[in-house]
């Protein structure tokens, strides 16, 4: 893309950057709840930058990070240009500024086009685009194509940031952007005591399984104010452009919630390992409570994500899933430490009757340390008798299949507790396979993640329990009959 045109009479330069305001900005209401911008300029322009309601309280917080969700043409990106200003105005002098986005071609075709259309000239964008300056700001605007290019912010100090479209968007060749970029972002502040630092993020939802559903859903910080635009709030966005939309994104009911009704949703990522399951069918609308009189399942995976799947067999034969833990980059020692035994300790107090199995390369020893063997490990923590799970994967598959489509005197064969997360992300379809440009399958097993890690836990275990490959398909259910009759579990 050409270097972006300006306007030749707008007069900024570099000289800009110690310069004062020709007078001080000024920000006004219009009218209930809206607010405008007169930029001063020593020029005969003038522009008027006015904002809704929602975008006026995202411009005005004074939160350190402020994020505004929405659907496509509800006006983030302008609100995001008007927040700069205003932060601008506090200082009364041009500060530093940086937009981000996952690259510079996105920058190049989304974010100048939208900020020229916006600002009518009045910035200068100089370097190729990468540097935009006016008498306000002086922005230098990157794209992150990959981590490498994140060492460039380092060292870097900014009054204002702006993180645009973080969650990925592939449909229109958004790869978002991933939570290192906005922790190192949130860092890049300027020291002087003088100066604010505000971080600024604009966002189609993204998908539940994306960070930002945790940073900014889940788990919002103290520092952080989250902010939801409604659907048809922009009413200079013109109907046609609403009705374009939906009908794209019309066969897709998860991208229809994210980018038209402006609601986080759940993406398929390839392929489903399980398409046999179902919400509605196999995950309970109630927490559930496991028995101490009745043998408790814990099955485990191990590498850097290890995981355990914990659950019992009913009287009718049915498998609850009660709990699933997962570590993030630590050894079997450290997670049952920080994982299990709390989860224990909370929630199986008294329990006795347990039946270990899992991953059989955990009773192998770690490559390069023949002294570390993570059974080993599993029974000296929890002085349980580690038993190999079934290795094939071809078996593992079938009988996942076979617990998902079984029912049981008219009701599911496999349920999980309401509380219970991990599997159900990745039965629903985290645990996926690869699918090439042709929607094609290209791989004959499972991708490797972090959804991989709870799921082959629990297939491991449960093909051996299972007893998936005996002559009988049923013994797995016929051997739990035998369980006392005084356990009862509600399924709803």
């Amino acid at each position: 893309m050409a270097e972006p045109k300006v306007d030749a009479g707008s007069g900024c330069g570099p000289d800009f950057r110690e310069c004062e305001f020709p007078r001080p900005p000024r920000f006004r209401e219009t009218n209930v709840g809206c607010m405008a911008y007169l930029r001063p300029t020593k020029y005969s322009m003038e522009i008027t930058l006015s904002a809704n309601p929602t975008q006026r309280k995202f411009v005005l917080s004074k939160q350190h990070v402020t994020v505004l969700i929405g659907p496509q043409g509800e006006g983030k990106t302008w609100a995001a240009m008007m927040a700069m200003f205003y932060h601008a105005s506090e200082h009364h002098r041009q500060i530093r500024g940086l937009i981000v986005r996952d690259s510079f071609r996105n920058i190049e075709r989304n974010t100048i086009p939208s900020i020229q259309k916006m600002l009518q000239g009045y910035a200068v964008f100089r370097n190729g685009g990468r540097k935009m300056i006016c008498t306000e700001l002086d922005v230098d605007l990157y794209g992150i194509d990959d981590m490498a290019a994140l060492s460039s912010l380092m060292g870097a100090e900014y009054e204002i940031a702006w993180i645009e479209e973080p969650a990925p968007i592939y449909e229109v060749g958004n790869a978002g952007l991933k939570e290192e970029v906005f922790t190192m972002v949130c860092a890049r502040g300027p020291r002087s005591l003088n100066a604010r630092h505000r971080v600024l993020v604009t966002m189609n939802p993204a998908g539940e399984d994306h960070w930002t559903h945790h940073r900014f859903i889940d788990d919002v910080s103290s520092d952080t104010e989250v902010i939801r635009i409604p659907y048809g709030e922009n009413k200079f966005l013109p109907d046609y452009e609403r009705e374009n939309t939906k009908k794209a994104f019309a066969h897709r009911p998860d991208l229809y919630a994210r980018f038209v009704e402006g609601n986080f949703a759940y993406s398929p990522l390839g392929e489903a390992v399980t398409p046999e399951y179902r919400e509605e069918i196999h995950r309970s609308k109630k927490i559930l409570t496991p028995s101490p009189l009745v043998k408790t399942y814990r099955f485990w995976d191990g590498g850097l994500f290890p995981s355990c799947v914990i659950g019992q067999v009913t009287p009718r034969g049915r498998f609850i899933v009660f709990d699933s833990m997962r570590g993030d980059n630590m050894g079997m020692k450290q997670f049952i430490m920080q994982y299990v035994k709390p989860k224990l300790g909370e929630k199986y107090p008294g329990f006795s009757d347990w039946y270990d199995s899992g991953d059989p390369n955990l009773s192998k020893r770690a490559e390069g340390d023949d002294t570390i063997v993570a059974s080993q490990i599993i029974n000296a923590e929890l002085e349980a008798a580690f038993i190999p799970g079934i290795s094939g994967w071809e078996d593992r598959k079938e009988a996942l299949k076979e617990i998902l489509s079984r029912m049981v005197d008219g009701l599911p064969a496999l349920i999980l507790s309401r509380n219970e997360g991990l599997l159900h992300q990745a039965f629903r379809g985290s645990w996926h396979y690869n699918v090439n440009a042709s929607g094609q399958i290209s791989g004959k097993i499972p991708v490797k993640d972090i959804h991989s890690h709870p799921a082959d836990a629990f297939s491991h275990g449960i093909a051996k329990v299972f007893r998936y490959g005996d002559t009988a398909t049923s013994k797995f259910f016929k051997k739990a009959k035998s369980i006392a009759k005084s356990y009862a579990i509600g399924h709803k």
